[in-house]
């Protein structure tokens, strides 16, 4: 009996073991499943707050993308506005002074759209990573003798006193892309000068703060007693597609882009751009480059000297242009008008593909051909030009003159066959060029 009881308490205390492991493991996993199930929680959570901050990041970006273009078209219409009024005020006179008044304030005008649309093709090609630098040697100092000559005239006009200070520049020959450091000395220039009323004064302060290696960092100061910006607004200023202040847009104009593009110039030449300001104190704009840079320069390679004299060579050469706008063939045969050229037109590339090949070999000396054109563009045109099978098809110089400036563009123009480029609105000083370059 008592070994019987003994068995059954063994078993009833086996079977209490068992069931309590039982318990463990459903309590074991009864918590793991909530730990799993807060987690998933947690992680929903997590995700629905990103996706929360990703549609705000998101319709922020719509919203200052669209506040953008609607500054934009502000912008461009309001000198647009100025070209087509003095247009219609220069074609309504006989005065002769009125009419000549006219035709600076288009002038003027025409260069400030034109600025603003390189504005935003600048910034396109940052965004997509084709804003490159096209680096050549150049004398520093006479640069900045050339960006205070620049700001004369509006310094005068709004009774300003501007300072150029050069100090302890020993490396004057330096080797980066002049024309964008130009850019972001202009634009910084151009925003004290904007910025600053009657009796103010504008620094442009120059260092070479050190050279090693062949290299010098120098930096560049642009400092102003103007109207300044509040802290927090000055942190928006190097953010692209926003502005610090509407209101004060609205007053001055400006894209809001310039500063968003300096910045990048800035950083592609090895240096940065810092801004110390406080309204109603001014602004102080400090950015520095990184460049090789020397003490001279042999003259063989000094520096650009554009003339506008037309080249002798080009003289009896009988030239094609290609455009399928009326104004913008007559624009080129006005600009050539003593140069001594031949010009033959055409509307499209097939038009100039047919004139081609129906002309004797060698008749054309030079084609100048749009890009964008209806029946056959220049870039077709020019690929049937070059197959066409006749003597001169790869002799003929062709120069793509369009206002297709992308780099893209430019590519394109060269595969197809084509010997240069001309960027839209076309300058008189490189059109010559070019068309020397090749002929």
């Amino acid at each position: 009996m008592n070994e019987y009881i003994q068995i059954r308490t063994e078993w009833f205390v086996a079977l209490l073991c068992i069931i309590s492991l039982f318990m463990c493991v459903a309590v074991f996993l009864l918590f793991r499943y909530r730990h799993r199930c807060l987690q998933l929680l947690n992680e929903l959570h997590e995700k629905t707050a990103d996706m929360e901050e990703q549609a705000r990041k998101a319709k922020a970006a719509v919203k200052s993308k669209s506040d953008f273009l609607s500054q934009m078209s502000h912008e461009i219409r309001t000198p647009l506005n100025a070209i087509m009024g003095m247009a219609q005020i220069a074609q309504n006179t006989t005065n002769l002074d009125k009419i000549d008044d006219c035709m600076k304030k288009m002038q003027h005008n025409s260069k400030h759209l034109l600025g603003i649309v390189n504005d935003i093709m600048d910034f396109s090609k940052m965004e997509s990573a084709n804003f490159l630098l096209e680096e050549k040697q150049f004398f520093l100092i006479k640069e900045i003798d050339f960006i205070a000559s620049m700001f004369k005239a509006k310094v005068e006009e709004k009774n300003l006193t501007l300072q150029i200070k050069v100090e302890d520049i020993q490396h004057d020959v330096i080797l980066t892309d002049k024309l964008r450091l130009n850019q972001v000395l202009i634009n910084l220039m151009s925003n004290a000068v904007k910025f600053t009323d009657s009796g103010g004064v504008i620094e442009l302060i120059v260092e070479e703060m050190f050279h090693m290696d062949g290299e010098s960092v120098f930096r560049f100061t642009v400092r102003d007693n103007g109207i300044g910006i509040e802290p927090e607004q000055a942190k928006k200023l190097f953010t692209p597609f926003t502005q610090a202040n509407v209101s004060i847009t609205r007053l001055y104009g400006g894209t809001g882009l310039g500063l968003a593009i300096s910045q990048n110039i800035v950083q592609m030449m090895g240096g940065d751009i810092e801004l110390e300001t406080a309204p109603g104190k001014g602004s102080v704009f400090r950015f520095t480059i990184r460049v090789p840079a020397e003490e001279d320069m042999d003259s063989d390679l000094s520096e650009d000297k554009p003339d506008v004299a037309p080249p002798e060579k080009l003289r009896g050469k009988r030239i094609m242009v290609v455009d399928d706008i009326a104004l913008n063939i007559e624009i080129v045969k006005a600009l050539l008008e003593g140069s001594g050229v031949l010009i033959e037109t055409a509307v499209n590339g097939k038009e100039a593909l047919d004139a081609f090949c129906a002309a004797p070999p060698n008749w054309y000396d030079l084609i100048l051909m749009d890009m964008l054109m209806p029946v056959m563009d220049g870039c077709a045109a020019t690929e049937e030009i070059r197959n066409s099978g006749k003597e001169d098809a790869h002799n003929v110089k062709i120069i793509a003159m369009t206002a297709n400036v992308m780099r893209e563009d430019v590519e394109r123009a060269y595969q197809s066959g084509m010997n240069g480029h001309l960027p839209k609105p076309v300058v008189l000083a490189e059109l010559y060029a070019k068309m020397e370059e090749c002929l």
